[in-house]
């Protein structure tokens, strides 16, 4: 087997409501049906848990408020899925609270042993934001398509700094997506219309980016970007 190089991958989020969850979940689960170690790490710590969405809520395992804070952790105690390492929050964080540079001391860790993990950053204004993008091969940005979430993306792109690609998610009445990423200065890497196939995975507790469709392209599409092939023969 060729010799494979390790790969971050961050996702970034221009403004809420897009989807950056389901985006980086599905870019981890294509890592993983096409071969590769993959795992899927859960920086923010406002939402309900990254474990819920790819369907491992129910999995044993360590998570952050088991008290992961520090030091080394066995990547065989995480919880996965369908091959899919996750390392996602148990619940909210007590307010005030965030991941910080000890937290990084555990993904980098962790990062040694797949071949792609992707990391679901938190916003560019988070206290330790340029701490996790400094960890990142990679990073891209999701942003919509109507004016006002275009301005946010130029003001994110202008504090993440190393931003590789965008993806777009279309909206009646918003610029065409070529044009947002002309407007940003950064390669068109897919345009995310609306996926069935993820609504539906979303409902039955599955990992989103398993079926055929939108979801599946965009994330395989970002792989093959950052060197990583999204499809083998065979894959879903």
């Amino acid at each position: 087997m060729e010799e494979r190089a390790r790969i971050v991958i961050g996702v970034l989020r221009a403004s809420g409501g897009l989807g950056a969850s389901t985006l980086a979940a599905a870019v981890a689960r294509v890592a993983a049906d096409v071969g590769r170690s993959a795992l899927l790490v859960d920086l923010g710590p406002h939402g309900g848990g990254i474990d819920s969405l790819v369907g491992c809520a129910h999995e044993p395992g360590v998570r952050w408020v088991s008290g992961v804070r520090r030091g080394a952790v066995d990547p065989g105690t995480l919880p996965q899925w369908h091959g899919l390492h996750v390392l996602s929050h148990g619940r909210l964080l007590p307010p005030g609270e965030t991941l910080g540079r000890e937290a990084l001391g555990v993904v980098t860790g962790l990062t040694r042993s797949f071949d792609v993990t992707v990391l679901d950053l938190p916003v560019p204004d988070h206290p330790h934001s340029r701490t996790w993008l400094g960890l990142c091969d990679a990073v891209v940005l999701l942003v919509g398509s109507r004016p006002a979430q275009v301005a946010a993306a130029l003001t994110v792109h202008g504090m993440a700094g190393q931003v590789m690609g965008v993806v777009v998610r279309p909206a009646s009445g918003g610029l065409r997506s070529s044009d947002v990423a002309d407007a940003l200065g950064l390669e068109l890497v897919g345009v995310l219309g609306d996926d069935p196939q993820a609504l539906r995975a979303h409902l039955s507790q599955e990992p989103p980016g398993r079926e055929d469709g939108p979801l599946r392209d965009v994330a395989a599409g970002i792989l093959a970007s950052c060197g990583c092939p999204g499809r083998s023969e065979g894959a879903a």
